[in-house]
């Protein structure tokens, strides 16, 4: 299946405790991350990252709860994090940004 990319408006920066380091902007990104090599796989707060990101990918849930998800897992995990400056709105055709406006 094919998944549309969900991206949040303000990116994460998460150090994770095995030095690896991550920049994650969509709920897509997010869902590859944990489930790849997370640090802490027992956890409550994975599991709910595991759930609400798959839901958000096929439609069940909004991508910001499962930012919030995320961002408890890679609490729980013992990652540190930051936010991002936001990503600015994409484009998706040529005249929103158009000078020749009449």
């Amino acid at each position: 299946m094919i998944y549309t990319e969900l991206i949040w408006s303000t990116p994460l920066h998460i150090n994770l405790p095995h030095g690896k380091e991550h920049t994650v902007s969509s709920v897509n990104e997010a869902f590859a991350l944990v489930q790849d090599g997370w640090p802490r796989v027992d956890g409550e707060q994975y599991r709910q990252c595991c759930l609400t990101c798959r839901a958000a990918l096929n439609g069940r849930a909004p991508a910001a709860v499962a930012r919030e998800h995320f961002i408890a897992a890679c609490l729980e995990a013992g990652a540190k994090l930051a936010a991002l400056s936001p990503v600015p709105p994409r484009v998706t055709d040529g005249t929103a940004f158009s000078s020749q406006h009449k």
